[in-house]
């Protein structure tokens, strides 16, 4: 069996009536669909650890220095997939795995597509595509089907992989971006009619024309300082810096627990350290920007303390 991906490519997996028709039980069917699920997320998983490995073990990480230097700057703009509503920051090992392909195919931007936005624009008449010999070089994702579209908090009856592509493996990629600015647009001008409707009198909402743009880092500027003590922290504290539009200052000794611990979560393969080491992440980028949030607005927030992030 196995799962078809917008972008063409085949992967082992049932689809939600194939596991239906091989077993007639419910409860069969559920215990066959999870152990299916936790194949092909492990299979995903598998080619991540590969892929950030090779990219580690070859010194061509984005996030590493130059052995002999003492201590350097890291490039923390940040990887981002374009969609309808607007510009999404990607997270975690994705984040990785975005800047080690910027890196690869030597893009000028960190801007990212799906195959499902490519073939929308395809539809609706836009001429572009993807360049026929990228569409295996993409970053494969699992995402959820759920049983309400509309409601993130419905059921979850199936997954599909959608392929991240960077805006250079991608043909007229400014005919896509001049899709996806009319679609953002468009979406916009909903939101407007929305609040314009709710608020009336306390409406303030600014009318826009363009695409939003990348925060970019200010390479010329103040950089922060790198403390983290584990690889989770390090990479949260280089994603906030990206957020923040800051570069981020890091010493060689960090850059080695970089080094050591995300390759020993990876080299293990283990779907739950990795997914663990995720949340971590994410945790972490959320206590940092509280704590950022909390020093730009002492007014406000006067209890600083309590966000105290825990080293």
């Amino acid at each position: 069996m196995a799962l078809e991906t917008a972008s063409g490519t085949r992967m082992p997996g049932f689809s939600i009536l194939e596991v239906d028709r091989a077993f007639p039980s419910k409860k069969a069917r559920q215990l066959a669909f999870q152990e299916d699920q936790q194949k092909r997320f492990s299979q995903l998983n598998n080619k991540y650890s590969r892929e950030v490995l090779d990219s580690l073990n070859s010194g061509h990480c984005p996030l590493l220095p130059d052995e002999s230097e003492e201590s350097f700057i890291v490039d923390t703009t940040i990887p981002v997939l374009l969609k309808a509503k607007g510009p999404s920051s990607m997270k975690d090992l994705l984040f990785i795995l975005g800047k080690i392909k910027q890196s690869e195919l030597g893009a000028p931007t960190p801007e990212y597509v799906t195959d499902s936005m490519i073939f929308s624009a395809q539809k609706n008449g836009y001429n572009t595509k993807i360049i026929e010999s990228e569409r295996a070089n993409g970053i494969p994702t699992m995402q959820s089907i759920r049983e309400d579209p509309s409601n993130p908090a419905s059921k979850v009856i199936d997954y599909k992989v959608v392929t991240y592509y960077n805006l250079c493996q991608v043909e007229k990629p400014e005919v896509l971006k001049s899709y996806l600015t009319k679609r953002y647009l468009d979406y916009y001008k909903e939101k407007q009619e929305w609040a314009k409707n709710k608020y009336r009198e306390n409406y303030s909402m600014e009318d826009k024309h363009e695409y939003p743009q990348l925060k970019k880092p200010d390479f010329n500027g103040q950089a922060m300082v790198c403390d983290g003590e584990n690889a989770a922290e390090i990479v949260a504290q280089i994603i906030s810096a990206g957020l923040e539009g800051m570069p981020l200052r890091m010493m060689k000794g960090e850059s080695a627990i970089l080094k050591k611990e995300l390759s020993e979560i990876l080299t293990n393969g283990n779907s739950i350290a990795i997914s663990d080491f995720g949340r971590k992440v994410g945790k972490n980028v959320g206590y940092l920007r509280r704590a950022e949030n909390i020093d730009k607005n002492p007014e406000k927030n006067k209890s600083a303390a309590e966000y105290e992030i825990e080293r």
